[in-house]
């Protein structure tokens, strides 16, 4: 009997402890909670908002002095280092639905009859409805992932790879 070696990853904003003994699963839990984590989400939101607006006699001099760029909005998302392979993204995760409450799992097997597309995450499907940052759906068609249910433990994929393992 083999010993697994266990790595893990502690969310700097957060700190939620991801564990597992794949490194590439991990690195995929890592991916998927950095797109969740509502703390870093806040931090986001918290950067997006304007700075008060300077009272207007003591900004006069600074605006005649140099001309100033036009401003674009932010971003809603932050875009991925490097272009993800699998697929386009046709889905936003910021938005300002709130009022959703976590669903009790487990996973509706026949959620593909019952929900539609709502868009692609890298080339993934997105099951409807969706209304981040409180209700974000079902992603996936093979393996699945609700994440109205998800608590981002990582139970789901040891019970995947402990079932398929053997």
């Amino acid at each position: 009997m083999s010993i697994a070696t266990v790595a893990e990853y502690v969310c700097e904003d957060c700190g939620t402890l991801l564990m597992h003994s794949n490194p590439i699963t991990l690195q995929s839990m890592r991916e998927v909670h950095d797109q969740l984590c509502f703390v870093k989400r806040q931090k986001a939101r918290a950067a997006e908002k304007p700075a008060a607006p300077k009272p207007a006699a003591a900004a006069a001099p600074a605006a005649a002095a140099a001309p100033q760029p036009s401003a674009a909005p932010p971003p809603a998302m932050a875009a991925p280092s490097a272009p993800a392979a699998g697929g386009s993204t046709t889905i936003s995760l910021s938005g300002t639905g709130t009022s959703y409450s976590k669903v009790d799992g487990p996973i509706d097997v026949g959620f593909k009859s019952k929900r539609q597309v709502t868009g692609q995450f890298q080339g993934i499907n997105v099951w409807g409805p969706i209304d981040a940052p409180g209700q974000l759906g079902i992603w996936g068609d093979n393996v699945c992932v609700d994440f109205d249910i998800c608590v981002a433990d990582g139970a789901c994929i040891e019970a995947l790879s402990t079932s398929t393992s053997g």
